[in-house]
Parts: C-alpha cells; structure tokens; sequence
C-alpha cells in the first residue's frame, strides 16, 4: 500500500473510492433531466402558440366571410322584387326551411362558398317578419299593419376551416324594414 510521508513520518494511507465520479455522474444526470423537461416544455408551447395562431385565422377568414355575406344580403334586399329562396347552391334559406345551424355539416350542406378555400362557407336564413319588441299588432284604420312596427330579420351564419382543423363559426343578426 502506497503511504504519503513528510519529513520521514508516515502519514495516512492513500485510498480511492471513485466518490467523485459519482457524485460527477448524478450531477450530470440531473442537469441533462432539467434540459429534456424545459426542451418538452419549450415544445408544448410552440405548438400551443401555433394553435392559437390557426385559430386567429381561422377567426379573420370566418368574420370576413360574415361579412362579405352580410354584403350580399344587402344587395339582394335592395334589388326590387321578391326574394328567391329556390335558386339552388345559393345558401339562402326560407323560413319554411327546417334548418338548425348548429347541426350542419359543412361538407355536403348547399352553402354559398367564399374566400381563400372552399372552407370558407356562408349560409343566409330567413327568420321572417317579427314585431318590434313594445309594438303590438294594431292595424291601421285600412287594416294594413302600422309601418315600423316589425322587421324582417335573416340569420346569417359564416363558417371557416382551414387546413390545421382550426375551424370558427359565426353568426349575425340582418335586420331590415325592405320586403325580400
């Protein structure tokens, strides 16, 4: 056995254990845990930050859609005549029509498309004449119903999807005094 000696005396005997590289290795373990744990984290929020992005387009395309509907109404409203709930692929709708917009499919419903992809759907419902809320149904002395005192209200619901499944529906309320 090795001894350490100094000035002629004998000192401790020189014993190695290895401590050191194990105290080295758990060490080095541990850190390399920590940068797997914060690569995942920093990964999960990449996607989450992209998700959220998808869904903001998603959004945009679907509220431009609303509107560019909304812009059709208005100038079937003011063309004069009656309006044409018949005319197919057109995604108006009648008020006789059976239609729940929270069960369409998309895919195989008569909508009229829109912007960047045949995602991007409209449809347009009529909803009929509806009174005024604080009007009643008084007639005029030649029974013709007072002017103002209904509206003629359409649903109007956009839709859009685009390739990452981040999907947006809207809806909005048309109101106008015109007949259809």
């Amino acid at each position: 056995m090795n001894n350490i000696t100094n000035n002629n005396r004998t000192l401790l005997p020189i014993k190695q254990h290895g401590a050191v590289l194990g105290v080295s290795l758990v060490v080095l373990v541990l850190i390399t845990l920590v940068g797997l744990s914060s690569f995942q984290s920093s990964m999960t929020q990449s996607l989450m930050s992209a998700n959220s992005q998808f869904q903001s387009l998603a959004f945009n395309d679907a509220e431009r859609s609303l509107v560019e509907a909304e812009e059709a109404l208005e100038a079937q409203v003011l063309v004069a005549g009656a309006f044409d709930f018949n005319t197919a692929d057109d995604g108006y709708y009648s008020a006789d029509e059976a239609l729940n917009v929270f069960d369409i499919n998309w895919d195989t419903h008569t909508a009229a498309e829109t912007g960047k992809t045949a995602d991007d759907k409209y449809i347009i419902k009529y909803q009929g004449l509806e009174l005024l809320p604080g009007e009643d149904e008084s007639l005029q002395n030649n029974n013709a119903p007072i002017i103002g005192s209904s509206v003629h209200t359409f649903i109007v619901t956009s839709r859009s999807k685009n390739l990452k499944r981040a999907e947006r529906v809207l809806q909005s309320v048309y109101i106008t005094s015109e007949q259809p």
